[in-house]
């Protein structure tokens, strides 16, 4: 009886090898130079008309804001600046220059934010800024309340390309090959120069 058990054990452990070996082995392709090439070119922003005016506005914090500022700030005495908001108050005296968002800036900012994106979603990296461990924000885009009170803020650091956001609610936005370079001539555009490094000047 164990003799016919054993055989039993045998051929099913060879027949579970066998099912084994058939399947088909996927070897890892290295990406060629034509690969790097298209999943750059596809992480190039574009402008897609995904969101009309009405719903950005409806994205957290722009619905809630009763006033939109950007700012600019570069305190030399220390090594990281951070946005001057404490106790949901902005501390002007720190603040170098500052704008109040007409309609018309809001309308570009978000078109900026949530209308432009990748060419296509087949790229499997980031490109990456070798400036980017350095974190030294001096610009931020500040939301209000009714009275005058921080409600959250996004704050950008255009040397290094990144940005962090005051609240996890923020309705954030998809990234893409020249985003900050957008924001930072958007800023500039508006009248803020600090912070916006603008190599041609």
């Amino acid at each position: 009886m164990n003799k016919y058990i054993t055989l039993i054990i045998l051929l099913l452990f060879s027949a579970t090898a066998f099912a084994q070996n058939k399947k088909k082995v996927i070897e890892y392709r290295f990406p060629t130079e034509r690969d790097d090439s298209i999943a750059t070119e596809n992480y190039k922003c574009t402008y897609r008309n995904i969101y009309s005016l009405q719903q950005r506005l409806q994205f957290y914090p722009f619905n809630k804001a009763n006033k939109i500022l950007l700012i600019s700030y570069d305190d030399t005495t220390v090594t990281q600046n951070t946005t001057p908001v404490k106790n949901r108050k902005l501390d002007m005296t720190q603040v170098r220059e500052s704008l109040v968002l007409n309609d018309l800036q809001i309308d570009s900012l978000t078109k900026i934010l949530y209308n432009v994106g990748v060419k296509s979603t087949d790229y499997w990296f980031q490109l990456a800024d070798p400036g980017r461990k350095c974190y030294n924000p001096r610009n931020s885009v500040i939301f209000l309340n009714d009275k005058g009170r921080v409600i959250d803020y996004i704050e950008i650091c255009f040397e290094c390309h990144q940005d962090r956001l005051s609240s996890k609610t923020i309705k954030n936005w998809a990234s893409c090959e020249s985003k900050f370079e957008l924001l930072q001539d958007y800023f500039y555009w508006t009248g803020l120069k600090i912070g916006t490094i603008r190599r041609a000047d």
